[in-house]
């Protein structure tokens, strides 16, 4: 499918989140930004919006499915420890551009799945929107590390770690026992 000339920003629309940072980036910028997601913030953000912005407030998961897999890019300029909205962005082939704090540098493999900026502000993520713009960006690429974030790969990774810590239990236990 091919991606439309819009970024896309998702999530709880709360302060920590730091969409009022991007949508003021982007009414700097003029560059189409569609914003997927409710809470307390809405009113708020709706009233800095320009006109290059688009509130669409709470939407279907097929709805945001589609504006995944349409979206230029995911911006996301919060801190989170993970970041649920960053893998299913990658997954639907839209690489992220976040803030390179907590979770996010787990998921986000700088130049490779989307590009990962320094401070929560608005120069530094049009800085980061620029180096997006100049590069290529191929959906397997965007889509590469996304499985370590499946439900096979959690349980195979946590029947392993309990495989192992059973075994060095016991070999603990072995070497403790009188000769």
């Amino acid at each position: 499918m091919a991606r439309a000339d819009f970024y896309l920003a998702v999530g709880a629309l709360t302060p920590y989140k730091r969409f009022d940072r991007t949508i003021q980036a982007f009414n700097t910028s003029g560059k189409k930004l569609v914003v997927a997601g409710d809470g307390p913030e809405l009113r708020k953000l709706r009233s800095i919006a320009g006109s290059n912005v688009d509130m669409r407030g709470w939407v279907s998961n097929e709805n945001l499915r589609q504006l995944y897999r349409t979206a230029k890019a995911m911006v996301y300029m919060g801190r989170e420890d993970f970041g649920m909205v960053a893998v299913e962005a990658q997954a639907c082939g839209c690489p992220v551009i976040a803030f390179g704090e907590g979770g996010m540098t787990e998921i986000v493999d700088d130049g490779v799945s989307g590009v990962l900026f320094p401070a929560q502000n608005e120069a530094s993520l049009l800085r980061a929107m620029e180096r997006f713009e100049s590069q290529k960006w191929q959906l397997a690429q965007v889509c590469s590390k996304v499985e370590n974030f499946s439900r096979d790969s959690f349980q195979t990774k946590i029947k392993s770690f309990i495989e192992r810590s059973a075994t060095e239990k016991s070999a603990q236990s072995d070497s403790l026992q009188p000769a």
